[in-house]
């Protein structure tokens, strides 16, 4: 599975502007931007796509500009023709991992390759907003494994910023052949950089897009979006038709000018899930809700689905609808192989289950610096571990509350404050609690505190 596995030398990238500042080509409709990372266990495939790419080529209507690292050989930058790939410079090795490297690419082919609209897309290993401590070599995108440098999702932001206002204007499509990146924390940390981001939920199986038919079928006077449409169908109908029909494949578009407003109503669907008593019911929506290889990856559209059949509140009611309708907006168009994505619908966010799934780097991503929802994931969370505790105490089982009070109480006190509020009111005003069980809650008690 394509779970895909950063300072340039100033060499790197005096050979980089030479190669790209020749005399700029005749304008074309599209020009078609690949950075292709594959100096990792992606080399081989990588191989295979750029021989897809060579079997249409170039042509009159769209440049295919290619950067090329491979694993244990040099970079190269590559104009993709009829059954040929042109090097236009051979680069040494290069720091692909690098966010200066991406944003040289860019610039410098947009200027020798100039276009009306212009596709910028990223292949590699992708993990969405996570640097997982588990899976090291699998950080956020890009991942260089000569450097051992990745690309984050600030890096991101600042490099399609940087490319924007060279452009003078929005880069038309953003596109991933890398897994896991279609989601809420990532797109609405880089909004207002491309017209459209296109991605997968799921992982992104090793073979990635299938270049030939895509670029076969990109046909002139395609508007942007039924371009996107019919890469998305040839994606999705590829692994759904040929080799492993059970393999997973989504893939789905984004209209960034619609992302701010689903920011907006996420944050008042947590600011309410908050201030609320909700947790069963969410608790409830979450075990139904379609999730992908990261299994804390939830499909966003699929759980408002499940949380309307639970939620009764009226206004937590109208935030779920809120989001619904801000999302159904933003995701225009979604596809995918139906074998085990019956409930994708084009955009997942970070939901863990438990406590002890939640990953403490969440706090600190993008978007959480941007947003409320880890706020909410961790009161919803805590709250969670609350209601255990609770439930055992009053059924006699203090073990749980002996637990936390020994191990945990010091460093969450967000857990501990609900808990205590609780006790407080479950285990003593509800006179549940027999003298001696009591006495030992109020001595835990004093302990939390």
């Amino acid at each position: 599975m394509r779970i895909k596995l950063c300072v340039i030398t100033v060499i790197a990238i005096i050979c980089l502007t030479c190669a790209a500042a020749s005399a700029a080509a005749p304008a074309k409709p599209w020009t078609i931007l690949i950075y292709m990372n594959s100096d990792n266990n992606l080399d081989p495939y990588g191989q295979k796509n750029l021989q897809q790419m060579a079997s249409v080529g170039s042509n009159d209507f769209f440049n295919i500009v290619v950067l090329c690292d491979r694993r244990n050989a040099p970079a190269s930058l590559i104009y993709v023709e009829k059954n040929n790939l042109k090097v236009l410079k051979n680069l040494g090795e290069i720091d692909m991992g690098n966010v200066g490297t991406l944003i040289n690419f860019a610039k410098e082919n947009i200027a020798a390759f100039p276009a009306d609209h212009y596709i910028l897309e990223i292949w590699n290993h992708g993990q969405g907003w996570r640097n997982p401590s588990e899976q090291p070599i699998y950080k956020w995108i890009s991942q260089d494994e000569s450097s051992g440098n990745h690309i984050t999702v600030e890096d991101l932001g600042h490099a399609l910023s940087e490319i924007k206002n060279f452009l003078g204007k929005k880069l038309d499509v953003l596109a991933y052949d890398a897994c896991l990146m279609q989601m809420v924390e990532v797109a609405c940390s880089i909004k207002g950089n491309a017209d459209y981001i296109m991605g997968s939920e799921e992982s992104i199986p090793g073979n990635g897009f299938p270049y030939d038919t895509i670029l076969e079928n990109f046909k002139p006077g395609m508007s942007t979006i039924d371009l996107c449409k019919m890469w998305i169908d040839s994606y999705v109908h590829y692994y759904a038709t040929t080799g492993d029909k059970t393999t997973p494949a989504t893939l789905s578009l984004l209209d960034d000018n619609q992302l701010a407003a689903l920011q907006a109503s996420l944050d008042e669907f947590a600011k309410i899930a908050m201030e609320g008593t909700f947790n069963q019911q969410i608790k409830n929506a979450l075990v139904n809700t379609q999730r992908y290889r990261s299994q804390q990856h939830k499909d966003l559209g699929d759980l408002l689905v499940n949380l309307k059949k639970e939620i009764a509140d009226s206004r937590f009611s109208k935030a779920i609808l809120d989001v619904g309708d801000a999302y159904s907006r933003a995701v225009i168009y979604s596809n995918f192989n139906n074998y085990f994505m019956k409930a994708a619908t084009g955009m997942s966010i970070y939901f863990p289950e438990t406590k002890a799934d939640y990953d403490p780097e969440y706090d600190i991503c993008a978007y959480s610096k941007i947003s409320i929802w880890h706020e909410m994931l961790k009161k919803y969370l805590a709250g969670l571990r609350v209601d255990q505790i609770i439930e055992r105490t009053i059924s006699g089982d203090l073990s749980e509350l002996r637990s936390f009070v020994q191990n945990d109480a010091k460093h969450d006190s967000l857990t501990a404050n609900l808990l205590i509020e609780k006790l407080n009111f479950e285990a003593f005003s509800e006179h549940v609690l027999n003298g001696s069980l009591s006495k030992e809650v109020s001595n835990l008690i004093r302990e939390i505190k």
